[in-house]
């Protein structure tokens, strides 16, 4: 099979990226020739360069159909909405009434988010352009319908849940020192609120006077500045690092306890997953789409409201109790490794593919 990933761009270091370059690289293992293509110029580095039998095709928005067809393949996998609406963009103009090959859309956000800018032009060619699509993938069985919704897809439209395979193992190493370290891995941003984080470390600061919080995620200047002026007046000098965007985010695996996690909203998140794959439990919050689903209280890690004095009062359980991290890691492990392990995900991929 000859499957072609559509990726706008891969330059920001993004989870969506590595899962698009990751499972290309799954296929490609498997013996089927894969082709990624992105709109991003030969200028810039790419944040997952292709891996090994992973094929580069660099093209923009208004070539893409044309350079695509070209191929011949036998699907395209496009990453999201940005690669979907280009695409269809570019059938439109040149007359047909259908693709040529089957196109899945995937979805890497929880589904609301595609509309979440109330532009009716943009989100009317988004539903227009989902419509041309054969399948669509979304990371999580509670997505399913909640796209549906938000598509306006009939019943009988094919959307299929599979998630992120957990990534490829490196050689083991020594084994990891753990420090009394809470790992933050996301960026500084609205929605990921790690401002939550913070003030829930602050209140708690005194009483655990030999744990640190590591922030390990970027954003804007403003948002980064923010966040470094709370976690100044929030705990003593060098309590709370921001060290920015890890490329290693296993390092931070191997040396910390536990990973806070209070994001309002995820598709899946590849931090929770690979910091599980490492037995660290995870701290999230209830009701927080793509978050809840992976996070079981009291299997895998804990959930708390997003509220300071609550988040605190499950990192004092997770600071105060080894046994009860321990516990709770190792139950994270199985988790993830029961339903996320690489022959588990290429399977679903394999059988959505050849049902196209």
């Amino acid at each position: 099979m000859h499957i072609v990933f559509l990726k706008d761009f891969m330059r920001e270091g993004r989870g969506a990226e590595a899962a698009v370059a990751d499972t290309a690289s799954l296929l490609a293992g498997a013996g089927h020739a894969v082709t990624l293509a992105t709109f991003q110029d030969a200028a810039t580095g790419l944040s997952f360069p292709p891996a090994p039998g992973v094929a580069l095709l660099r093209t923009s928005a208004a070539d893409v159909f044309d350079d695509l067809n070209n191929l011949l393949p036998d699907a395209v996998i496009c990453a999201g909405t940005n690669e979907t609406v280009a695409l269809y963009a570019g059938l439109r103009r040149r007359g047909y009434e259908k693709f040529p090959w089957p196109v899945v859309h995937q979805c890497h956000t929880d589904p609301s988010a595609m509309f979440k800018w109330r532009h009716p032009v943009r989100n009317a060619r988004i539903r227009e352009a989902l419509a041309a699509v054969d399948a669509v993938q979304v990371l999580v069985p509670s997505s399913v319908e909640p796209f549906r919704m938000e598509a306006r897809f009939g019943s009988t439209r094919a959307i299929i849940a599979i998630g992120n395979a957990l990534p490829a193992r490196a050689a083991a190493g020594a084994p990891p020192t753990k420090e009394k370290l809470v790992l933050y891995p996301a960026a500084i941003n609205k929605s990921k609120r790690p401002e939550l984080a913070v003030r829930a470390f602050g209140l708690l600061a005194a009483d655990f006077p030999e744990w640190r919080l590591a922030i390990c995620g970027t954003g804007k200047g403003s948002a980064r500045a923010a966040l470094a002026k709370l976690a100044a007046r929030s705990a003593p000098a060098g309590r709370i690092e921001l060290p920015g965007y890890v490329k290693n985010l296993p390092d931070y695996y191997a040396r910390a306890a536990f990973v806070a996690f209070p994001s309002a909203s995820e598709g899946l998140p590849m931090t929770i997953i690979e910091a599980m794959d490492n037995r660290l439990p995870v701290i999230g919050c209830r009701g927080a789409p793509g978050v809840d689903g992976l996070v079981k209280n009291g299997l895998n890690g804990l959930l708390a409201k997003p509220d300071p004095h609550q988040f605190a009062s499950a990192m004092r359980a997770m600071m105060e109790d080894p046994v009860l991290r321990a516990r709770l890691g190792d139950g994270a492990h199985d988790f993830v490794n029961a339903r996320y392990s690489r022959g588990t995900v290429l399977a679903q991929w394999v059988e959505l593919l050849e049902s196209l």
